[in-house]
This record gives C-alpha cells, structure tokens and sequence, in this order.
C-alpha cells in the first residue's frame, strides 16, 4: 500500500501525466520516494518504542499492586483473629465491596475493558477467599 502511494504521488494519475515534468516523476525524483518509505518506517518504530515503554510501566505497576493486593487473605486473617471482622459481616457487605473492586481495578488500570476484568476477578476471587479465612478464624 505503502509503494502504492508513493508510487501515485510521484508519477502521478494517468490522465495527468503532464504533472510529471513538474518535478514529479519517478526518474528526476527517485530519492525521494525513498525518503518518504524512510521516514514512515521511523514513525513507525518510534511509535513502537512508546507502547513498548507503556507496557512496560504498566506491567510492573500491575505487578507490584497485584502483589500487595494477594495479602488480603492475610489482613482478613489479622483482622478477623482481633475482632474487627467477621465471615458474616463480610458476607453481608459484597455486593458493596465488589463495587469498590471494581473502582479500584478501573483507577489502577488502562482504560481497557479486559484489562479491567483480569484485574477485578483475582480481586474478587482473593475477597471470597478472605470471607472463608474468617469463617476459619470464626
């Protein structure tokens, strides 16, 4: 597609062939096209190396929150062995804290519906997992 434009843009159309003499055409401006290839393929990398260093930072933040968020099963237990939760409590409060999932996973996440769901699930899921230690602890 690429050869193609520049292949209309400097020879151009059939039916105006006289443009060519212009400074147009293929044979007095063969650097050119090349230049314009050239400078596509730069654009191109650079924009390339931009979401490569996005997805790098967003990895290891994704990382680091997701590693501190795997500790909740272990504050439910410090919490629920102190008195300060219980499994039934937690139960009653879910539909409420899945919301709170939600909002969490949607500030520390791109604004990517998968993205968002592969983070609030783990949360969920990590909850649900939380609720059963203090019914252990119970």
């Amino acid at each position: 597609m690429l050869f193609d434009l520049t292949n209309f843009y400097f020879e151009g159309r059939k039916e105006r062939s006289a443009k060519a003499q212009y400074g147009r055409s293929k044979e007095k401006r063969n650097d050119c096209k090349l230049l314009v290839i050239a400078l596509c393929v730069n654009a191109i990398r650079y924009k390339l190396k931009q979401t490569g260093e996005k997805y790098i930072s967003t990895f290891t933040t994704l990382t680091l929150l997701m590693g501190v968020v795997f500790l909740l099963p272990v504050i439910a237990f410090a919490l629920a062995k102190l008195g300060f939760i219980t499994a039934d409590m937690m139960s009653r409060y879910r539909k409420y804290s899945l919301i709170v999932i939600m909002l969490v996973a949607a500030i520390i996440t791109p604004p990517d519906l998968m993205t968002l769901i592969l983070v609030t699930l783990p949360l969920y899921l990590l909850y649900e997992l939380s609720i059963r230690v203090a019914k252990w602890v119970d």
